[in-house]
């Protein structure tokens, strides 16, 4: 057996593999549990960064974005308007707002 015909079958049987078990390609799955965690605590992270840096427009911004990514946008509102207060000329914040009178719509 020559060394392409080696590397042929052997490329056969590892697509074959991973083709029977698609898990072995996209690797584990992901653990809503420790999602939901994760964002619990950054939003934790933030809301207590922000109590020490009550002007941080970044970081309000950042908090109404993964509020709403989460579908709390009752809780996003405060963060995204007090952001707009202090930087209306924001970018990353008008488009934040957008969007989040798209979803409200």
């Amino acid at each position: 057996m020559t060394n392409w015909k080696a590397v042929t079958i052997s490329l056969g049987l590892a697509l074959g593999w991973i083709m029977g078990n698609p898990a072995v390609a996209l690797g584990p799955a992901r653990d809503p549990q420790a999602e939901v965690q994760m964002n619990i605590a950054r939003v934790e992270s933030l809301t207590q960064h922000l109590r020490s840096y009550p002007e941080d427009v970044s970081a309000m911004e950042d908090l109404a974005a993964l509020y709403m990514a989460n579908g709390a946008y009752d809780a996003a509102i405060g963060p995204l308007a007090r952001a707009l207060q202090l930087d209306p000329h924001r970018r990353s914040l008008v488009r934040v707002a957008a969007e989040f009178a798209s979803q409200m719509r």
